[in-house]
């Protein structure tokens, strides 16, 4: 697929991306598993018939555009424009990546207070 992908493929392409955890969260085990991403890759690349190696591009190249569709959003924000005036992206795939995205950047951490309870004694 040398072309420009229809908005059908690319939402095509996102779910299957999503479906396929380990190419995306960080967080579980099977991530860090080469022979699993490469298996998820090759199932993604059979399903939407592409060669595996436009898998991984198509990722960065979905990546990229969700940065800049948030850039947007932000921009819109700051404007001071009312909530009603805020950008809406228009791509049917975005709530998918969006999902993806936030879900492979937010991880629960443990804080530890560097307050130390001292009594002094005189």
């Amino acid at each position: 697929m040398a072309n420009r992908w229809s908005e059908e493929t690319t939402l095509k392409f996102v779910q299957l991306y999503r479906e396929h955890e380990n190419l995306w969260n960080m967080f579980i085990p099977e991530y860090r598993n080469r022979d699993a991403r490469s298996s998820s890759m090759e199932a993604i690349a059979s399903e939407l018939n592409i060669t595996i190696k436009e898998v991984p591009k198509k990722i960065k190249a979905l990546r990229a555009t969700y940065y800049l569709e948030l850039a947007k959003i932000e921009k819109s924000k700051a404007s001071g424009s009312g909530t009603n005036l805020v950008y809406k992206p228009l791509l049917s795939w975005f709530d998918d990546i969006n999902h993806i995205m936030k879900t492979a950047t937010v991880k629960e951490k443990q804080t530890y207070s560097n307050f130390v309870s001292k009594k002094f004694i005189n």
